[in-house]
């Protein structure tokens, strides 16, 4: 911009003031250039060259939710290479071992942010070998995180209570927390509590005592939840648990839990949740409620309603753009405010019920797609998460989450926060707050980067169901043989906050999850709960955790000292 801002004269009189020799640094001719060009804006005014503060622009504005098969992957990709790397980093270096060379994972997490794959805009075939390439960094970043989880697992003392008599043992499970705060929340444990079908509770499988115990050895709050399987339901064999845990930052906590007759019974947390028989949840922070045939989910925090009487919902909008949207820009195509559909609430079903948490299952639905929330509320936790499942068969529309609680928002954005208004389809990082007339709330997600606000609504897209690497305007039955992005399956995950200072804190907890992870009992060194390393002050963001380079490739592991931070 300077360059442009000042004559070709002047700047030529600039540069012929400067002598630069053979010998001469790159960095001592740019500081030389710097130098002159200061010197010559200061004969010339400060006013000069005009400055703006703020977004230049937006762009191809479809390119923010196209390819949803592609882009919520990807995110998830980043997520766990991010926490590995960081996991394995800290923990190699307590070890004193060599860390993971994960440079093919971010070859693979880079090369495909090329702004023909993420912005959505190349052909199917191209999305069938990058999501090859990026499933292989998933993979790779999995296999460093559960391999440092285990390195680490085999120096703490994971070791269990000896069983008696015929009694199976206890697992044993390590809890990992992959930030550099403390992590204060639940997480979920399931395990066999024996190898054999316990038969004294055939038929009766929900009459299996079990305990867990901390890293202490003292019974924790603990309450049942169903399994992901589907299997031997009448035979008592796996349980699965929620636990509330408190992990010290970039640290570890040990679980035990066991089939254990007459176990040991807790204090019960003063306020549980609350689950009515209409499928109501109360957390005593959040209240969550929906009844079918109507389309909003209402959404309450200490007794005001965060969405109105209108409620969360999923509407359809108009959308023949193709994969790069509205080409010429134009006010349609930047708001896209053509309602097709609203979705309404089909069925619901309470699927956990408990002092620790309350989960209801239900679908919102259409004439041809539809979406499964499953919406939880967690003792004490101030968020309502939700876990979703759209199958979308569409053309030339786009789903959205609409939330009439506002339409001023800011947005997470690299190195930084944006703050803006109506505006059409932009683009978001990982959380958004947002503020309406009544108050505040936040939105984070594990997958969506496409939002827009109006007339005091805040939405968030989903999906669309354009043509690949299409640029023209097309009706739903236009072309019935090209495939429309998308159809099929998505599932992603969101949560809604009070808008207050932890949000950042709670979406970096939804994409990068505490790991809890089985492991064999044995005696060890370390402690049963601890802590690598913290990060202070709070206003510090970690943004990567790497080794030195020089650490990366050594092949006697006693060589390693130091790693720097």
């Amino acid at each position: 911009l300077i360059a442009m801002a000042i004559s070709t004269v002047n700047l030529a009189t600039s540069l012929t003031n400067l002598t630069m020799t053979s010998t001469t640094s790159s960095a001592s001719f740019h500081a030389a250039l710097t130098d002159a060009l200061r010197g010559e804006l200061r004969t010339i005014g400060d006013d000069y060259i005009p400055s703006y503060r703020g977004e230049l622009n937006y762009v191809l504005r479809g390119c923010y939710s196209s390819a949803a098969r592609f882009k919520f992957p990807y995110r998830q990709t980043e997520a766990i290479l991010s926490r590995a790397e960081t996991t394995d980093t800290v923990i190699r270096a307590e070890l004193k071992q060599s860390p993971v060379d994960l440079e093919n994972a971010w070859d693979a997490v880079l090369f495909n942010s090329f702004h023909d794959i993420l912005p959505g805009s190349s052909i199917e075939r191209a999305y069938t070998d990058q999501l090859a390439w990026l499933g292989t960094a998933f993979h790779q970043a999995q296999k460093a995180e559960l391999a440092a989880i285990n390195a680490l697992a085999a120096k703490i003392d994971t070791r269990v209570n000896t069983p008696t008599a015929d009694m199976p043992a206890g697992l044993a499970a390590l809890v990992w927390n992959p930030h550099p705060w403390r992590f204060q929340g639940h997480v979920e444990f399931e395990g066999a509590l024996d190898y054999r079908f316990i038969d004294k509770y055939h038929n009766n499988v929900d009459a299996v005592p079990v305990q867990v115990l901390g890293p202490n050895r003292k019974p924790l709050r603990f309450q049942i939840i169903n399994n992901e399987h589907a299997s031997a339901r009448k035979h008592a064999w796996r349980k699965r648990a929620v636990i509330p845990v408190d992990i010290r930052p970039m640290g570890w906590t040990m679980l035990e839990m066991a089939y254990v007759e007459n176990p040991k019974h807790t204090v019960p947390p003063k306020t549980a949740v609350k689950v009515s028989a209409s499928g109501e949840l109360d957390n005593g922070i959040w209240r969550v409620a929906a009844k079918v045939g109507v389309s909003g989910i209402q959404i309450a925090r200490k007794g005001r309603k965060l969405f109105g009487n209108r409620g969360l919902s999923a509407v359809v909008f108009h959308d023949p753009y193709g994969s790069w949207g509205d080409m010429s820009e134009d006010p349609e195509g930047m708001k896209l405010d053509q309602i097709l559909e609203t979705w309404v609430i089909k069925q619901i079903q309470t699927i956990e019920r408990g002092p620790e948490r309350g989960t209801v299952w239900l679908r919102l639905g259409g004439q041809r797609s539809w979406m499964d929330l499953t919406i939880s509320l967690d003792q004490g936790r101030d968020a309502v998460d939700v876990s979703a499942r759209v199958l979308w068969n569409e053309r030339s529309s786009r789903l959205k989450l609409v939330m009439p609680g506002g339409d001023q928002a800011e947005f997470d954005v690299p190195g930084g926060t944006v703050v803006r208004g109506p505006a059409g389809e932009v683009p978001g990082g990982h959380w958004v707050r947002v503020q309406g007339k009544h108050g505040s709330f936040g939105f984070a997600s594990n997958a969506l980067y496409n939002f827009d606000s109006s007339k005091g609504e805040f939405r968030a897209t989903v999906v669309r169901a354009s043509r690949y690497a299409a640029d023209e305007v097309l009706p739903p039955d236009a072309d019935r043989w090209r495939p429309a992005f998308d159809a099929g399956e998505l599932t992603f995950k969101f949560l809604i906050s009070s808008g207050a200072d932890e949000l950042p804190r709670l979406a970096a907890e939804l994409e990068r999850p505490p790991m809890v992870m089985l492991v064999p009992p044995s005696a060890g060194d370390l402690p049963r709960t601890g802590t690598l390393m913290s990060l202070k002050p709070a206003s510090l963001e970690l943004v990567a955790l790497k080794p030195s380079l020089s650490l990366i490739h050594i092949s006697e592991p006693t060589r390693l000292r130091r790693i720097s931070y």
